[in-house]
């Protein structure tokens, strides 16, 4: 009898933490400072500003991405393809993880001395995220699925990289977007490698 009793009082214990846990996540979710123009997606924790062009977690106060040409929110995954490569969010407020294919000629014109919602490097996202950041590096570990969506994003984003590359005034910016096109490739025929093996 004092064993169920004990198990009762745990359970409402327990349930009442994770009442209070799930109200302090809505809190926060429910109160950033939104910018004008600003789209929200998953509970306004990531956010889109300047017409979609910057992604942004608010909780975190990180840029995940700083000149996006592309993205796709299917529950409980957020894709954008931009500048800085290919990003996939786990959006799940307790499994969030991120995998990214790093376009690393962006991120060396990137150096702030602190991340911000509208600006951040790979740096400022391992100490935001830390073992949460994946960086691929063999797009083998990459499903057939996550690289169709990629490239779909490609394809959706072509016109707004085209844009950047015409407003590109130095060879380094104009090398950025070469680099994020050899990725594409790559994404590309890894996909046709692992098709032809099903």
């Amino acid at each position: 009898m004092k064993s169920y009793f004990v198990i009762k009082v745990l359970a409402v214990i327990m349930g009442i933490g994770l009442t209070l846990y799930a109200w302090l996540l809505t809190y926060s979710y429910y109160t950033p400072v939104c910018l004008p123009e600003t789209t929200n997606i998953a509970a306004f924790r990531y956010q889109m500003y300047f017409d979609d062009q910057v992604l942004s977690d608010v909780y975190e106060d990180v840029a995940l991405e700083m000149n996006c040409y592309a993205h796709e929110y299917k529950f409980p995954y957020l894709y954008a393809y931009g500048e800085s490569g290919y990003t996939k969010i786990c959006v799940i407020p307790l499994f969030t993880k991120i995998i990214k294919i790093e376009n690393y000629a962006s991120d060396a014109r990137m150096s702030w001395d602190g991340p911000s919602n509208l600006v951040s490097n790979l740096k400022d996202l391992q100490e935001a995220y830390g073992s949460s950041l994946i960086l691929i590096e063999d797009l083998d570990d990459i499903s057939i699925e996550d690289k169709r969506i990629f490239l779909e994003l490609r394809r959706q984003g072509e016109a707004r990289k085209q844009r950047s590359l015409k407003r590109a005034k130095t060879s380094q910016e104009k090398d950025i977007i070469k680099d994020l096109d050899e990725i594409s490739e790559s994404i590309e025929e890894s996909l046709k490698k692992q098709e032809s093996l099903y």
